[in-house]
């Protein structure tokens, strides 16, 4: 790959038990990491319907390599109807999925048939090695904290 890999983060905020004015400090957390190591990032915040809507629109202007997907419990709903936008976009583009949600209920999140890999636990080194690996043909090594769903439906942990 001759380019740094597009990586799209994804946050949802839509619940009313959540504050409005939550921020994202896990997804800031990610994005500085990896910007210091070569990476530029760009994040999706989906904190009212119309930006569900329009989420498509911005795949198709982003055009990522990777999404990365982060939850908590009372979002996960909100991050289901994206990540199903995700994948009727571009099927070959991986999802991943973080998080509080997926750290807690990691076999619930990679059942889902939109789900690629997640991160259990901390992310930021997992999402390095991610990239790493993608620039190198994605083969999917072992990368610690990183569940994989293999093509015939197995997991590797």
């Amino acid at each position: 790959m001759d380019r740094k890999p597009k990586l799209l983060l994804v946050f949802t905020n839509m619940s009313s038990l959540l504050p409005k004015l939550l921020f994202p400090y896990d997804i800031a957390a990610l994005v500085a990491y990896l910007k210091q190591n070569g990476y530029e990032p760009q994040v999706y915040i989906a904190d009212s319907p119309s930006h569900i809507k329009n989420f498509r629109r911005a795949l198709e202007q982003i055009k990522p390599d990777i999404i990365g997907f982060t939850a908590v419990y009372v979002e996960y709903q909100h991050v289901l109807k994206l990540m199903k936008i995700a994948r009727e976009w571009r099927r070959d583009v991986p999802i991943i999925v973080g998080g509080k949600h997926a750290t807690l209920a990691p076999e619930a999140v990679i059942a889902n048939p939109n789900v690629d890999m997640l991160v259990v636990g901390e992310g930021e080194g997992a999402l390095l090695d991610l990239m790493q690996d993608y620039e190198g043909g994605f083969k999917r090594r072992n990368i610690e904290n990183v569940w994989y769903k293999n093509e015939d439906g197995s997991i590797t942990e």
